[in-house]
């Protein structure tokens, strides 16, 4: 089964679980503007990785063009 295929739903269901998530996980935390860097390389990368037809290489062309 591909990793896309699942989610915290059928997992929980699968797994009998319970999850337990605070609601104010990030609340202290103050948001950031990405740079510009992080933008220019984004804009020119998540194209082509989208093209891509698997979830692995397009993570992975996203991330090596963020070096």
């Amino acid at each position: 089964m591909a990793y896309s295929d699942f989610n915290i739903t059928k997992v929980r269901e699968t797994f009998a679980l319970t999850v337990e998530e605070p609601a104010d996980l990030f609340s202290a935390i103050n948001p950031e503007s990405p740079s510009q860097y992080l933008q220019t390389t984004l804009s020119e990368n998540v194209t082509r990785a989208n093209a891509i037809n698997t979830e692995k290489a397009r993570s992975e062309l996203i991330i090596a063009g963020c070096e």
